[in-house]
């Protein structure tokens, strides 16, 4: 069985995403994160395949503990869908693209840690729609887990409606249909923290 896990991390600044495809006997960690901690400016986008079950934060760079979703910063919640087997090459070959057209963070550009998941998941899932989930960490949560809830891949967005003299205000539009059917919340988010890493992550896992 072939799976990603959106993982989504709340709480505090800044909020964070990343994905993780899952497949037989290992994890291919797709994420984003600073060059240096809490330098949002200088950043890169980091891919890492591991056993099953191992950490994934500071294997790269022990200083660089946000490149996923680290659960000592953050609240952790995560969503699961089963995808085609097979599918991770196109997953892989995405993130390639992605990262070569895009090497930098640029929050002007859209090109931030939520894009990337977004764009990565959207590959992953053929004839899914994820244009209308919010970039923002804090709102994807519970728009994913409302998905999860609808069991049919649907969601209903906010949108901004300003009445003829009146203030913004938030309304609820009509149903998305993403196409993440299926789509589960897991019981038992990733928990992994920087003060995981030992510093005896076998090298021949790396992607970096």
């Amino acid at each position: 069985m072939t799976s990603i896990t959106i993982v989504v991390g709340t709480r505090g600044l800044p909020t964070h995403a990343s994905m993780q495809l899952n497949e037989s006997g290992q994890t291919t960690y797709f994420g984003f994160g600073p060059q240096k901690t809490w330098s949002n400016h200088d950043s890169k986008f980091d891919v890492l395949r591991s056993r099953i079950g191992e950490s994934p934060i500071g294997r790269l760079d022990a200083e660089r503990e946000f490149d996923y979703v680290d659960a000592g910063h953050y609240t952790v919640k995560s969503f699961t869908i089963e995808i085609p087997d097979g599918q991770g090459d196109a997953i892989r070959a995405a993130s390639d693209e992605y990262i070569k057209d895009h090497p930098k963070y640029d929050f002007l550009n859209q090109k931030i840690c939520t894009d990337y998941v977004l764009y990565l998941a959207q590959k992953a899932v053929p004839g899914s729609d994820l244009s209308r989930l919010s970039r923002l960490p804090n709102r994807l949560a519970p728009q994913l887990a409302e998905i999860a809830k609808s069991g049919n891949g649907t969601f209903t967005p906010f949108e901004t409606f300003v009445p003829p003299g009146g203030l913004p205000t938030h309304v609820r539009a009509s149903k998305v249909d993403t196409g993440l059917a299926g789509l589960q919340e897991d019981r038992n988010p990733p928990r992994f923290k920087s003060s995981d890493y030992t510093g005896t992550f076998d090298q021949r896992f790396s992607l970096h």
